[in-house]
């Protein structure tokens, strides 16, 4: 809730007017890459906890930022919440350089946010989680501390928490869980300790990232599954947790009962791992996911899906797409290249980030293409479609497919030489070609002059 006229000053100022709905979320002009989100609701806003990718070597930094929104469109960056340095030096390690995937959770009876964080990998494995607390959702965060159970220290990474409808809390990390010492959150009750791992199956290896949720009177223990076998028969590792995965229980200490995938990054170029987790807001659904900066090593930044559930509560797998939040693209909106969904082939379709602006993909050879999803076809037919795009020479044609590369063709725009500059270049649309409702738009290129031609953005009209 704002309470005065001096916070919704600092409101407008932390977050101009963005009004952008896309993956990925945040505007990339911030260059904020938020990883690893956990989206949780207070105030009526969403708040997202997660760690913060500087395209370092090695996976996120020394310092949380937290980003909140009152509809998932406009978003405000609150700063730095917490850093490293933060941590009391008695807690400290020569080895912790980085603060890995958080969370946090409101205590019902005092009213504090409690971050639960946690370092980087050590070797040997020395690193603890620890609790922090604030009087404001988005900090800063002060008197962190371990959290223990029967006063040990938890060696482990990615701890997630929840506050159930009686009051009580439960923390979970790979893969235990326990529940929350009521009078003090660094403390966890050591009979109600309950391995969750017992109840996943043997062929899909749990990875990292567990999180709580509950819908109506269901658990949903979310966690991210290695995509394959952990070893390999010629003793290498494969090491690619890339699907969101739940299981379901009507107790929060279990057992549960495991149901399948949530979303997958599996296919998209770059792809290391996924993590994130779900949130009701207003009424709907979404997941909370990361996706890699394709040509930034150990940069990810957050996308959101909407997600829906059937009769029996089980969740429809979603699948990463352009839109995001919006669910699908209107007529006369703007479909940015950084939101490309599905890759023909990666190698020869090129993502470049630049400073300040949004990204462009550069087609370098004949016949790759992008795919775009969702265009809503189902209420203002398009009569044109226009691109942003740059290019040497003359004699590319784009070409516009339904639902595959090969698909329906919507048109062809052939593209002019724009002797290196940005130029918008338009096409009739065929409108007996365009069935309705929500499709994925391909863009495939046709070149017969070799020269490498970059994208930046597509519209109908």
């Amino acid at each position: 809730m704002i309470k005065n006229a001096t916070q919704l000053l600092l409101l407008l100022f932390l977050s101009p007017f963005y009004g952008f709905s896309q993956n990925p979320v945040l505007p990339e002009k911030w260059e904020l890459n938020i990883a690893d989100p956990e989206p949780k609701v207070f105030n009526g806003r969403v708040y997202v906890y997660g760690s913060k990718d500087l395209n370092l070597p090695g996976w996120c930094s020394d310092e949380y930022n937290v980003v909140s929104s009152s509809d998932l469109i406009n978003w405000v960056d609150h700063g730095v919440s917490f850093r490293l340095s933060d941590v009391p030096a008695e807690y400290m390690d020569p080895e912790y350089r980085r603060l890995w995937a958080p969370d946090v959770v409101k205590h019902p009876v005092t009213g504090k946010y409690h971050l639960f964080f946690c370092f980087n990998h050590t070797r040997p494995r020395r690193e603890k989680i620890m609790v922090a607390e604030s009087d404001r959702p988005e900090g800063p965060f002060k008197n962190a501390r371990p959290v223990t159970i029967n006063g040990q220290s938890i060696t482990a990474i990615d701890p997630g928490a929840m506050v159930d409808d009686d009051g009580k809390a439960y923390l979970t990390w790979p893969f235990k869980m326990a529940q929350l010492d009521p009078n003090d959150y660094s403390k966890l009750i050591s009979n109600t300790l309950v391995d969750v791992e017992q109840w996943m199956p043997l062929y899909d290896t749990p990875f990292e990232g567990p999180s709580l949720r509950k819908r109506g009177d269901t658990y949903y223990y979310i966690y991210i599954q290695n995509n394959g076998p952990r070893y390999l028969p010629d003793s290498t590792t494969s090491v690619k947790p890339s699907k969101m995965a739940y299981m379901t229980s009507k107790n929060p200490l279990g057992p549960y009962e495991y149901k399948g995938n949530i979303i997958e990054s599996t296919n998209y170029p770059g792809t290391i791992n996924i993590h994130g987790s779900l949130v009701d807001f207003k009424g709907q659904w979404y997941v909370f996911y990361h996706l890699p900066v394709i040509d930034k090593p150990r940069t990810r930044r957050m996308s959101i899906e909407p997600v829906i559930f059937d009769s029996a509560g089980r969740i429809l797998p979603a699948f990463i797409s352009s839109s995001g939040v919006k669910d699908a693209f209107a007529t006369g909106d703007t479909i940015y290249a950084a939101g490309a969904a599905v890759y023909s082939q990666p190698g020869d379709v090129r993502y470049v980030s630049r400073s300040g602006e949004k990204a462009n993909l550069v087609f370098s050879t004949d016949s790759v293409s992008v795919g775009f999803r969702y265009v809503d076809f189902s209420k203002d037919a398009p009569k044109e479609a226009e691109v942003s795009v740059t290019t040497d020479g003359s004699g590319s044609v784009l070409e516009l497919h339904l639902d595959k590369p090969d698909g329906p063709l919507l048109g062809s725009i052939p593209i002019p030489d724009t002797r290196g500059n940005w130029k918008k270049v338009k096409t009739t649309i065929q409108m007996d070609k365009i069935p309705g409702g929500k499709k994925t738009v391909f863009i495939t290129l046709r070149s017969k002059n070799g020269k490498p031609l970059s994208f930046e953005w597509m519209r109908f009209l």
